[in-house]
């Protein structure tokens, strides 16, 4: 009777370990429960821009800059910024990889926009990328450009 107990036992153990590891290794979890779009490009001279980033990122962030934060981490692209987060826009972008704003008043500066975004939509442009709320679905435009 004790060795059908052990038995069970163990079998009962097994399966539910087998069962978590085929669970983890089948479906793996996904962080967040939104999917944002990041598009990155950089103009040139006399050609088509150059897309330096075009891919969706699960995330749980609330906004825009802490998304960018996550990326940056994640794929291991640096990204700088000028100002704080507790500015009255927050941060704002000078660079993105080897691509860096190194003169503010004759740029090429980084800009970005949204044609998903409802508060972008609503507003006419986006907030600093600190103020900026994200909603699942929104597709975020980055471009290093020389002109508004």
């Amino acid at each position: 009777m004790k060795k059908n107990l052990f038995r069970i036992g163990l079998a009962s153990i097994l399966a539910i370990s087998l069962f978590f590891v085929s669970k983890a290794t089948l479906f793996p979890s996904v962080s967040g429960d939104k999917e944002i779009h990041i598009i990155i490009t950089v103009e040139q001279e006399n050609q088509e821009p150059l897309v330096v980033l075009d891919d969706a990122y699960r995330t749980d962030a609330e906004y825009l800059g802490d998304l960018l934060e996550e990326i940056s981490e994640k794929d291991n692209i640096l990204i700088q910024y000028a100002g704080n987060k507790t500015d009255s826009f927050g941060r704002y972008i000078i660079g993105i990889g080897q691509y860096v704003t190194t003169d503010s008043a004759v740029g090429p500066w980084w800009l970005y926009n949204s044609s998903t975004n409802q508060s972008c939509i609503t507003a006419g442009f986006c907030n600093g990328i600190d103020l900026q709320a994200i909603q699942d679905q929104d597709v975020f435009e980055f471009n290093f450009t020389s002109s508004y």
